[in-house]
């Protein structure tokens, strides 16, 4: 007995996808488009490259493109995937053809289409239907370009919020991942049950999902981002830098709402990854006048090795405003540091203390060996 086809997506012809769209096109697309049919992969891979040398006059050929995809040649779907993504800042208009895309398509071509819909940034918005639809496409790898499509567009993202969180228990880590990045991305506006379904994906198996979890908290921000704050602080201690460096910079954040955070801060100076204790120094800076009991481990942190660790120990010292001449000194110091972005960091700093060097008011740098 035949196969039922029931369930099955049906697998378009070039000139069937072609019609999707009204868009005008030249002799030469349509001819390149033509050329795709054949049942040999050798040709329809130079019609792809041919269309992809016609720059955006080949747009008119995305579906056709997407069509070349759904095959089994991997060097065919390679180069149509270039010539795609080639289109993506010139298919802005075309949002609601590649779209459609995701309801007919391989499952290589709809992830692609997620892809290119999510680079299309807000200009895709009447696509977020088709892309919460996706959310829940029996392929993995499309649910996951899916949920990271989001990432890009902005408010128009908020409307997939409740898709997304439930996305956050999705059999992939990978989709959960990008799922827990595009709420993070929706900022101050995401929905009320944001940050409580965040912290639940703090307690995933995966690493990479804690560790989007926590970025995804640090960029929401305060005041719902408070409720995370002691779920983070059990996770400063991980093994996995990846995890401490997360938490640390999502409690950076978060620093008002930290418990002793000076003293949190403070033992994380101690790490030996640059990220963690420049996190841990942007926390400082958050707190900014409750930070100067940290003042000494600061200073310090001046004098260290690597240039993040003492462009962020500048930051934190404008930030905190006390104005000892240790400070000062440390400061004039470092405006003669090798590394520009200290020698940036240090600059914003005294002018934000009062002693910005000038014409009008220079300021001598202090004698090497007068430095202790």
């Amino acid at each position: 007995m035949p196969r039922s086809n029931r369930g099955r997506r049906r697998k378009p012809r070039p000139l069937e996808v072609w019609n999707w769209g009204d868009m005008p096109t030249s002799p030469e697309v349509q001819r390149l488009v033509e050329k795709l049919a054949s049942p040999y992969w050798p040709a329809r891979r130079k019609a792809v490259r041919e269309l992809r040398a016609l720059g955006s006059a080949a747009l008119p050929a995305i579906p056709a493109l997407l069509w070349a995809m759904d095959n089994r040649c991997m060097s065919v779907y390679d180069e149509a995937h270039e010539a795609v993504e080639d289109l993506v800042p010139a298919a802005r208009p075309a949002a609601g053809l590649i779209a459609e895309g995701i309801k007919h398509l391989d499952a290589r071509a709809r992830e692609l289409c997620c892809w290119m819909l999510g680079r299309m940034e807000s200009d895709a918005e009447a696509a977020v239907p088709a892309l919460i639809e996706a959310l829940s496409d029996p392929e993995w790898r499309v649910r996951w370009a899916a949920a990271g499509a989001f990432r890009w567009m902005g408010p128009p993202a908020r409307e997939a919020a409740p898709k997304l969180m439930e996305a956050l228990n999705d059999e992939s880590d990978w989709v959960r991942s990008d799922a827990a990045e595009s709420i993070g991305q929706m900022g101050s506006s995401a929905p009320e049950g944001a940050v409580a379904a965040l912290m639940k994906a703090l307690g995933d198996a995966s690493s990479m999902v804690r560790g989007s979890a926590a970025d995804a908290i640090e960029n929401i921000g305060l005041p719902a981002g408070a409720a995370a704050v002691h779920k983070l602080m059990a996770m400063v201690g991980e093994a996995d830098l990846s995890m401490r460096w997360a938490s640390v910079s999502a409690l950076a954040e978060l620093a008002p709402c930290v418990p002793n955070g000076v003293e949190v801060f403070r033992r994380v100076l101690r790490d030996v990854h640059d990220g963690v204790c420049a996190s841990a120094l942007r926390g400082l800076a958050n707190l900014g006048a409750g930070g100067a009991s940290a003042i000494p481990e600061i200073l310090n942190a001046m004098r260290d090795e690597r240039p993040m660790v003492r462009k962020y120990a500048a930051i934190a010292l404008g930030a905190i405003g006390a104005k000892p001449d240790a400070i000062i000194d440390e400061l004039l110091y470092a405006l003669d540091d090798e590394d520009d972005v200290v020698r940036e960091a240090a600059c914003s700093a005294l002018d934000a203390l009062g002693f910005l060097p000038s014409p009008q008011r220079p300021l001598a740098l202090p004698d090497e060996q007068e430095r202790t």
